[in-house]
């Protein structure tokens, strides 16, 4: 679906886990991809047609990292307008299996576990660095 500034409607499920220490996996993009290369930020996608958020969540998650979320929860879903799309982001959060191998994508060029202080430093999306500010005590 089009709006009327020309933007497609495009919904996307995102997660982050927590580890034991009380650290957040976040993935550092690819410098080739076209939406935010080179940033730190969620791990996620778009939700296809057809799908739930939650399954759309899982389907990305396998597809990126090679690890079966099965203990996440939804924290926040909000609304966005990005630079070519419009919709909902649906933000989960769960704790890390660390039984799972982490294996990248091409999209990702690293991923790395930081705590909220670290989090500040990294090069993010202001609208990931104001969630995370807004919503902090439903990640831990």
């Amino acid at each position: 679906m089009i709006n009327k500034k020309g933007k497609t409607k495009r919904d996307i499920a995102l997660l982050t886990m927590v580890n034991k220490e009380g650290k957040f996996l976040l993935q550092h993009r690819s410098e080739h991809i076209e939406r935010w290369p080179g940033y730190w930020g969620f791990f996620g996608g778009g939700i296809e047609e057809g799908e739930t958020p939650e399954e759309g969540l899982r389907r990305e998650i396998q597809e990126e990292l090679g690890y079966k979320t099965e203990e996440h929860k939804l924290i926040i879903e909000q609304d966005f307008v990005g630079t070519s799309h419009w919709g909902k982001r649906y933000i989960y959060v769960g704790e890390y299996d660390d039984s799972q191998e982490l294996v990248l994508c091409s999209e990702s060029q690293d991923h790395g576990w930081f705590n909220l202080e670290e989090l500040e430093k990294l090069k993010m999306h202001a609208d990931d660095h104001k969630t995370i500010r807004k919503y902090k005590g439903k990640f831990l």
